[in-house]
């Protein structure tokens, strides 16, 4: 183009040099960008780095011919560069298609494999390791016969372009085929506990491609998200560990902190159980768990952290001992290590005039789901930006917004919000304006439930955790009608599987606030459920595993309570299922709350056989120090009640103490004198 400005070459009598600028791009220039990223690039493994796979996908989509194919001068030092500048792209292109080949056999993506290999046979039609794996990507596709001819297709090239058979690796591979020797490997086993999407995802790629940055390179073994509540932070995890999971050959496991009730203990026995990690039926120590994990090549995609941030400080000293051991985290707050990578998250953004960004297309799609009658139009657009805009691009206020389209019009909707906006940002000027927005969203979710629907929300801030229809109608007076209005409304999650529900913890808080006068009689219904529920299921360890959070929720209500008889029954009750469980964390916290409670009745007996219990499990969890002094004191008012059993007991129980404490002689007059 002679008119072209600035030119596209630059030409004088020695040279001919086309120009750069972001204008001029160049595919080989492209290529060695590719390749030189994917080479230079941390990640735990190539087929587990999606964005190393997309730059081999596109390296490879550049590749097309020869290099500078039909351009030719009549010089033998122009011939001879040439040469030796396509062999090495050849074989830069080659590389590429083979990391590419065996990344999607490592997968399992056998349709990828064929495709990458029948690449690599238009550039070196002999190659015979694409040659094999072509007939085993036919044979792993149900196509004996095509594998088959694939032999045949690389024996009569290789004749008559070399003059060869093929190799015995070659020729091996055949007759299994031939002969039924070569077996189809199962699918690869999918590795974790992630559940599937309930809603689709939007947005967030920018987000996405920092976080599959930090979680493929194994230098970046603890990331948190963190974010306001109900900014999308947990559905993001969950997005992103999925694209991950080759990068983790032992899976990725979603563990949910919410309503984890206790310290380090109890979150790394959270940890165990969502990991499957147990013995038999009984439930690991966080030592043991930890033991579990000390070779494993795994994510944790811990959720909900900002419940339980005084008890994560053992997490440093697990990524020090478990060097495969990689977490993510999603948090309000970062968690300050010093080793945390921290990814924080806003809301989703608005498009600009006539196109819409993820925040209206994900309202649009869930008002669709909640009205299909519903479109996103260039008519209704600046209506559901505005919704949008108030609730700051939250998602969770964006998706309450829109299940309110099933009764409600769009002006509807933003009058409503407008209303709520302005009265929570003239009487809570203590509370940060992303706060306001979604307790307006909540607020006009409040006003258009009916009277009872309201009141067995406000109820249902009760539970710490999932809990099932029958619980939530013994403590809440919820019927299946009530519980399903409120999942409508999206203020309730529901596990249709398991049969439980769970409010977000948003929302919780939120309803709480509501319950606020009725509260001491709800809780006590909850402490009546589920004192009922545990006598009636005590050998019923099935029934009893789903609630053990509410179960330790019951007595720690109790204990606030001063109902003084219903903990001391629910911790008598639960002793065996605790102890038989391994639950010993739970057992010591209900322990405690039972010494209280003996105290308050002034029960001399109850309160020495509850310090001989409690001194036992401490022994049991190894805190030698508890253990002693919470014997020594059961032992003095056994002595006063002359007790000889349980003066027999703890000394025994001491005796072990002073064993493992290295007191020899000690521990032999104790247990000689028990």
């Amino acid at each position: 183009d002679e008119d072209a400005s600035p030119p596209w070459f630059l030409v004088d009598r020695k040279q001919i040099v086309l120009r750069r600028g972001e204008d001029v791009v160049v595919d080989l220039v492209r290529f060695q960008d590719l390749m030189r990223g994917v080479e230079t690039h941390a990640h735990r493994r190539l087929a587990g780095c999606p964005a190393c796979l997309a730059r081999l996908e596109e390296a490879v989509a550049l590749v097309r011919g020869e290099f500078l194919a039909g351009l030719y001068f009549p010089s033998d030092v122009w011939e001879s560069w040439l040469l030796a500048q396509r062999e090495h792209y050849t074989q830069r292109a080659l590389e590429a298609m083979t990391w590419l080949r065996d990344a999607y056999r490592e997968q399992g993506a056998w349709e990828a494999v064929l495709d990458a290999a029948q690449r690599q046979l238009s550039l070196e039609p002999w190659l015979e390791t694409a040659h094999r794996v072509i007939m085993q990507a036919h044979f792993h596709l149900g196509d004996r016969n095509a594998a088959l001819a694939q032999y045949e297709r690389c024996a009569a090239i290789l004749w008559e372009e070399l003059g060869v058979e093929p190799e015995e690796e070659t020729r091996r591979l055949h007759r299994q085929i031939l002969d039924g020797g070569l077996s189809t490997p199962a699918a690869p086993a999918s590795r974790g506990n992630l559940p599937p999407p309930t809603t689709p995802f939007f947005g967030r790629e920018a987000e996405q491609g920092r976080l599959l940055h930090l979680l493929v390179d194994p230098t970046h073994r603890l990331i948190t998200l963190v974010g306001p509540g109900g900014m999308g932070k947990t559905h993001l995890a969950l997005e992103v560990g999925g694209q991950v999971a080759q990068s983790f050959a032992d899976g990725v496991w979603f563990v949910s902190l919410d309503g984890v009730i206790g310290g380090a203990e109890q979150v790394q026995v959270a940890i165990g159980e969502a990991l499957g990690l147990g013995q038999g039926e009984r439930q690991l120590t966080g030592a043991q768990v930890l033991a579990r994990l000390r070779d494993k090549q795994m994510l944790l995609i811990l959720d909900n952290c900002e419940t339980a941030l005084d008890a994560l400080g053992f997490i440093p000293g697990w990524l020090r001992r478990a060097p495969g051991l990689a977490i993510l985290a999603t948090s309000r707050t970062p968690l300050n290590f010093q080793s945390e990578s921290v990814v924080w998250l806003a809301g989703l953004p608005q498009g600009q005039e006539e196109t819409p960004g993820p925040a209206e297309e994900m309202f649009a799609a869930l008002a669709q789901m909640a009205r299909d009658s519903f479109a996103l139009s260039a008519q209704n657009l600046a209506q559901v930006r505005r919704i949008c805009a108030q609730v700051e691009g939250l998602p969770l206020g964006i998706a309450l917004a829109a299940a309110w389209i099933r009764r409600r019009s769009l002006a509807q909707i933003t009058d409503a919000l407008g209303r709520s906006l302005d009265v929570l940002s003239t009487n809570l000027r203590d509370v940060t304006p992303r706060h306001r927005s979604i307790r307006a969203a909540f607020e006009t979710s409040w006003a258009m439930l009916e009277t009872e629907q309201q009141q067995v929300l406000a109820a249902l801030s009760v539970f710490p955790g999932a809990f099932s229809p029958e619980a939530a109608a013994r403590v809440a007076g919820a019927s299946l009608f009530h519980l399903d209005a409120l999942c409508e409304h999206s203020l309730l999650q529901q596990d249709q599987e398991a049969e439980r529900y769970t409010l977000h913890s948003l929302v919780r808080q939120f309803a709480a606030e509501k319950l606020a006068g009725a509260a001491p009689a709800v809780e006590r219904a909850f402490v009546a459920h589920f004192r009922a529920f545990a006598r009636s299921h005590r050998n019923d360890y099935a029934r009893l595993q789903p609630e053990w959070t509410n179960l330790a929720a019951a007595v720690a209500k109790a204990h606030a309570q001063g109902d003084w008889p219903a903990v001391l029954d629910l911790v008598h009750t639960l002793d065996e299922p605790w102890f038989r469980q391994m639950r010993l964390q739970d057992m010591r916290d209900g322990l405690i709350l039972a010494l209280d409670a003996a105290a308050g009745l002034e029960d001399e007996p109850a309160l020495m056989q509850t310090l001989l219990r409690l001194g036992e499990i401490e022994v049991e969890l190894n805190d030698y120090t508890g253990a002693a002094a919470h014997l020594n004191e059961a032992l003095e008012r056994a002595g006063r009640l002359e007790e000889g059993l349980c003066i027999a007991q703890a000394q025994m129980l001491l005796g072990r103490v002073r064993r493992e404490q290295g007191q020899g002689e000690e521990a032999l007059a104790l247990l000689e004198e028990a």
